[in-house]
């Protein structure tokens, strides 16, 4: 896989929920889920082999780093789903595809897979909706099928699911969270949230090009949990890449979360 391309929020998928009975345990940082007598472990996915099929899985993953050909915005699939969907601790989205089909409670529907996405590129990316067919969202499918080969269908993991930070209205502190914003993150996300000139390194945290009123990440508890386990990027000021409290990472989505977005 390649090196992580998104570092902050334009949400776009979002930790998904998978049905079925199991129970988790973390060992070392790896996380495990058992399944009568079949232990299942986070893995990186192996290495993309050669031939057409990789062709389709490497345009896939290109578009899951740099999705300006189907976004709306300057947002990307890796913005929100670090290391092409395979960091373990932000958003994971290995194993994906044997979520689905299943049924969204957000959207009162039975969704397959490539549904899924398209909500995504729609609130999240800003995008318009990609008809079957379409060769985009054929290579991002091929690309979230490569990352889920060896888990079976239907079988809880545990690491596929939405992280929240449960909301405290005494951390909802939007001036310190200014604070903190002009002094960490201004530097990567600019002094308007406008994002980096130079790519999707650091992409626009409010206004136009950023992530659309009904991304996940337009939710306080959801944005303040992205932040705090991916947040700062670098270590900065002392402060090491999930290394943020949890008052400031609530007043930091409260400051980022009070700007105007894209209504979707």
């Amino acid at each position: 896989m390649t090196s992580k391309s998104g570092f902050v929020t334009g949400l776009i998928l979002l930790g998904l929920l998978v049905l079925g009975v199991g129970t988790e345990t973390r060992l070392g940082g790896n996380t495990l889920t058992s399944v009568g007598s079949q232990t299942l472990k986070f893995r990186v996915p192996p290495k993309i082999s050669f031939g057409k099929r990789a062709l389709a899985i490497r345009k896939g993953e290109a578009l899951f780093e740099d999705s300006s050909p189907i976004a709306g915005n300057r947002l990307s699939c890796a913005s929100c789903h670090l290391d092409d969907g395979t960091d373990a601790n932000v958003l994971p989205l290995v194993g994906v595809a044997s979520a689905f089909p299943r049924m969204s409670q957000r959207y009162h529907a039975r969704l397959n897979l490539s549904q899924r996405i398209n909500w995504c590129v729609m609130n999240s990316l800003a995008g318009k909706w990609l008809e079957p067919g379409n060769p985009e969202l054929n290579d991002l499918t091929r690309y979230l099928d490569w990352i889920s080969v060896g888990y079976p269908k239907n079988v809880p993991l545990p690491w596929l699911k939405r992280p929240v930070l449960v909301s405290d209205k005494r951390y909802f502190h939007s001036g310190r969270g200014e604070e903190l914003y002009r002094s960490d993150c201004a530097y990567c996300h600019g002094p308007k949230g406008q994002g980096s000139t130079h790519g999707f390194l650091a992409p626009p945290l409010w206004g136009p090009d950023s992530y659309t009123r009904h991304a996940s990440l337009d939710r306080q508890a959801m944005l303040a949990a992205f932040i705090q386990k991916a947040m700062p990027a670098v270590a900065m000021h002392g402060i090491r890449p999930g290394g943020l409290s949890v008052p400031d990472t609530q007043s930091l989505a409260a400051f980022i979360l009070r700007h105007n977005r894209p209504a979707g």
